[in-house]
C-alpha cells in the first residue's frame, strides 16, 4: 500500500518516514510533501492509499487539502496530525471520516494503530468489491452438461471479465471528472449514469467518449 505524509516541519516528516515499522503495518511505498501545493504535484503521479496530513501549515490548511484528496482518491483512509486542540479541526476529521486525529508530538505507537486501522478498512472495501464481483460471477454463470451427462461445468468468465473491464473503464472516467471537473465521486457517478440515459448509449461507451476527450 502507499502513503504520503504532508507535514511542513522536516524533523517531523522525516522522523516518521525513518522510525515508523512501515513494512510490518504492510506500506510499500511512503512519499513525503512539506505543503499541500507539493504535494499535489506528488499526487499527479502517485496514488496515496493512506494520506497523514498535518492540519496546520503554511498556505493551504491539512483539511481544505484533504478534502481535495478525497474527491480525487474516494477510496483513500485519512489520518490527522496536530499540534493544536481545536473543535473545527476535530469537526473537520470527523465530516472526512477520518481514522484518527493525533495530537503532536506524535507516539510512534498511536500512529501505527491508526495505519493499521486504515489498513483494516481498506481491505474490508477490497473484500467487498471482490464479493461483488464473486456474485457476479455466480448471477452469470450458465450450467450445461457435457455429451457423457456426468460432468457440470460453470461458464461464465467471459462475462464476468466484461464486466470488470467494464468497471475498470468507468472508475478510469470518473477519475477523469474528479481530476478536470472538481466533481466528487457520487457527482461522477450521476454523470455517467445521466449521460449514458441522455445519449441513449451504455455506461461503458459514455466512459470511453469521457476518457477519449480528457486522455489525448
Amino acid at each position: 500500500m502507499n502513503v504520503i505524509i504532508i507535514e511542513d516541519e522536516t524533523v517531523i516528516r522525516k522522523g516518521l518516514e525513518k522510525h515508523m515499522p512501515w513494512k510490518k503495518l504492510e506500506i510499500d511505498q511512503i512519499k513525503l510533501a512539506a505543503n499541500a501545493e507539493n504535494d499535489m504535484a506528488i499526487c499527479k503521479e502517485f496514488v496515496p492509499d493512506i494520506i497523514i496530513s498535518d492540519i496546520r501549515m503554511p498556505g493551504m490548511d491539512g483539511t481544505i487539502l484533504c478534502r481535495k484528496l478525497r474527491k480525487q482518491f474516494p477510496e483513500s483512509e485519512i489520518i490527522f496530525i496536530t499540534g493544536y486542540e481545536d473543535k473545527e479541526y476535530l469537526k473537520a476529521a470527523i465530516d472526512l471520516h477520518a481514522v484518527r486525529y493525533i495530537e503532536k508530538p506524535i507516539s510512534t505507537r498511536e500512529l501505527s494503530e491508526a495505519v493499521t486501522e486504515a489498513v483494516g478498512r481498506i481491505r474490508s472495501a477490497q473484500m467487498q468489491k471482490s464479493m461483488y464481483l464473486h456474485s457476479a460471477l455466480l448471477n452469470d454463470a450458465v450450467l450445461w452438461t457435457d455429451t457423457s451427462g456426468s460432468k457440470e461445468f460453470c461458464v461464465g468468465y467471459l462475462k464476468l471479465q466484461k464486466k470488470i473491464d467494464e468497471i475498470r473503464l468507468v472508475d478510469r472516467a470518473k477519475g477523469i471528472l474528479i481530476q478536470y471537473l472538481n466533481m466528487t465521486e457520487p457527482q461522477a457517478h450521476k454523470y455517467i449514469e445521466k449521460q449514458a440515459m441522455n445519449m441513449r448509449q451504455s455506461r461503458l461507451q459514455t466512459a470511453e467518449m469521457i476518457l477519449k476527450t480528457y486522455e489525448r
